[in-house]
């Protein structure tokens, strides 16, 4: 799957979550509202529709907290 294709995918949660589109290169912890419980959902999302698994320090990168560099992460997970 291609980085588009994973931002795609990610917006679409966002979206279905919050009824609101994420910018890609905002931070959206601080731009959609979600809370911390509907990060744990976001990260379970992630793991099971991306066959990848986070690691502890990929919480603490600044890619993390912004659609474009959850895709990157993402990308980079899949392709490890």
């Amino acid at each position: 799957m291609t980085k588009s294709e994973i931002l795609i995918t990610l917006q679409g949660w966002f979206l279905e979550k919050t009824g609101q589109e994420a910018d890609p290169t905002s931070r959206y912890l601080e731009t959609t509202g979600i809370d911390s419980f509907a990060v744990i959902g976001l990260i379970a999302f992630i793991e099971e529709t991306f066959s990848i698994r986070f690691q502890a320090e990929d919480f603490q990168k600044e890619e993390f907290f912004t659609l474009n560099g959850l895709a990157h992460l993402i990308a980079e997970a899949a392709d490890g």
